[in-house]
């Protein structure tokens, strides 16, 4: 095939890459993102943000409320739009293709990226744009390592974007200071015969000094969290319920969370399988390059400094009953294509890409099972029908009680709510005060003993939800499985029912 063909191709499988993930994921929203628009509303309405705004992600507030004004956007709309799909696909083409030397490899990672169904990479959302920034500083630093640019100039971009990154996503921020320790690590301890830039350690020093000294998220938010996600559940016994056997799960409402087919947990088992072996034989060829030369080059540099920030989050998610095994898909990536660079031989690097397409395909699977298996919550009415229920709610609503639900339907709740709120130009009030999304009180409306009593609150029931998620990532079964239960109990008075959602006081 002759060069411009190939270029062709390329450049439609970029757009490919770029189609599918509109075609496939529209309608699905992260389910903390409507009370991430409510900090938006407060900087339109009031022209400054609130106490969540500055001590949360004041970047991307920022951002969504400059976009909804120049674009004419309500605030609630633009977590539906896929605002980041462009730069996200177009960052990592040029990411690894820069980390593989192949455009083929390239254009492979974007489809694989697109058929990930993990909607925070596409669909406006701190974590993708944080995403966004983390790529482009890789890409600086190995430049950077590399010298093919002026320390000074990469250094700036670098600034620049991580000034950016710190106050758009909290997740990737950290993700990023563990790569860039561990840049540093390698350069003092194993590549002395590197200088190592002062670039470095004043990006490093400044993420430090403004997220645990002017950031508030770390004192405000993470320590907070960092007990108040802890319902009694840790991320393996949710991992082995949902993907192997309930039955040997030690949850009290093991038979309430998620079983996922089979199928899932075999095409699991392939795609991280093969991400594995990319890892470890990533690692091999770090083991023998160190001793032929004593030394890492730029990319042996990054592959492992991105294995370790992953490793790190995985490890810092646990104690919130979060099993991050997603965060072993970018090691692998990145492994994919380290070793692609290394193999010469035409063979080889025909079967790393045809080994890459089964990931693909694992992608594509999983996402046609879980949506044909109703797993997955997608409305291409983008949730229109909570607003009523909420209306209702907050007009009709004991405000001594609390409402129970789950994250989704409270994140919407909330929004309305406070979209209102806003509008009368009132104090937003805690959202504790309001909602709980603790999975130990609201299954307990349907999973309970003959003696057991409930906590006098209002449950919200989202009958349309396919699957039901709650604090420390607890995933259920829909209410739809225990419509017999709540009508046949007579303690629970159903004040609404709009078909969509159920009210219960109790």
């Amino acid at each position: 095939m002759g060069r411009h063909k190939k270029q062709l191709l390329s450049y439609l499988l970029l757009i490919f890459s770029l189609l599918l993930p509109i075609l496939l994921y529209s309608g699905l929203v992260n389910p903390f993102a409507p009370l991430h628009v409510v900090p938006i509303y407060e900087a339109i309405y009031y022209g400054h943000g609130g106490e969540s705004f500055n001590t949360r992600t004041p970047g991307f507030y920022s951002l969504g409320s400059i976009i909804s004004l120049i674009a004419g956007i309500s605030a609630r709309t633009l977590m539906f739009l896929p605002l980041q799909l462009l730069p996200f696909i177009l960052t990592i083409y040029l990411l690894f293709w820069k980390i593989s030397g192949s455009r083929a490899i390239a254009n492979l990672v974007s489809l694989i990226y697109a058929t990930t169904a993990n909607v925070e990479y596409f669909f406006f959302w701190m974590h993708g744009i944080g995403s966004i920034f983390f790529f482009i500083i890789t890409y600086f630093i190995i430049k950077m390592l590399r010298g093919t640019t002026k320390d000074s100039k990469i250094t700036i971009i670098i600034l620049i974007v991580a000034t950016s990154l710190i106050y758009t996503s909290y997740d990737v921020t950290f993700g990023m200071l563990l790569f860039l320790i561990s840049i540093i690590f390698f350069i003092l301890f194993i590549n002395k015969n590197i200088v190592l830039s002062k670039g470095f350690f004043i990006v490093l020093i400044y993420m430090l000094t403004v997220l645990l000294g002017m950031h508030g998220y770390v004192y405000d938010i993470f320590v907070k969290q960092t007990v108040y996600y802890r319902v009694g559940i840790t991320g393996f016994e949710k991992f082995i319920a949902s993907y192997i056997s309930q039955e040997k799960s030690g949850f009290p409402w093991k038979d309430m969370l998620i079983a996922y087919p089979k199928i899932i947990s075999i095409l699991g088992l392939i795609k991280y399988g093969i991400l594995l072996t990319f890892i470890f034989l990533g690692i091999v060829y770090m083991v023998k390059q160190l001793k032929i030369s004593r030394n890492l080059n730029s990319y042996t540099m990054v592959f492992l400094a991105i294995l370790i920030a992953n490793i790190g989050y995985l490890i810092a998610r646990l104690p919130f009953g979060y099993l991050s095994i997603g965060s072993l898909f970018l090691p692998g990536i990145v492994g994919l294509c380290f070793i692609y660079r290394h193999f010469k031989d035409y063979k080889r690097r025909v079967s790393l890409l045809l080994i890459g397409v089964i990931i693909v395909c694992a992608n594509s699977v999983n996402y046609l099972v879980l949506s044909s298996e109703d797993l997955i919550n997608r409305d291409l009415g983008y949730y229109k029908y909570v607003e009523i229920s909420a209306g209702w709610y907050s007009e009709y609503k004991d405000d001594s009680k609390i409402g129970l639900t789950d994250v989704l339907t409270k994140s919407f709740f909330w929004e309305h709510i406070c979209h209102n709120i806003i509008k009368k130009g009132e104090k937003l009030p805690s959202i504790y005060s309001y909602f709980w999304s603790d999975p130990a009180y609201v299954l307990s409306v349907v999973k309970k003993g003959k003696n057991d009593s409930l906590k006098s609150a209002y449950y919200i029931l989202n009958i349309r939800l396919n699957t039901l998620e709650f604090d420390a990532w607890v995933t259920t079964k829909s209410w739809q499985y225990y419509l017999e239960v709540i009508d046949s109990d007579f303690r629970l008075n159903r004040i609404y029912d709009s078909r969509n959602i159920i009210i219960i006081e109790v």
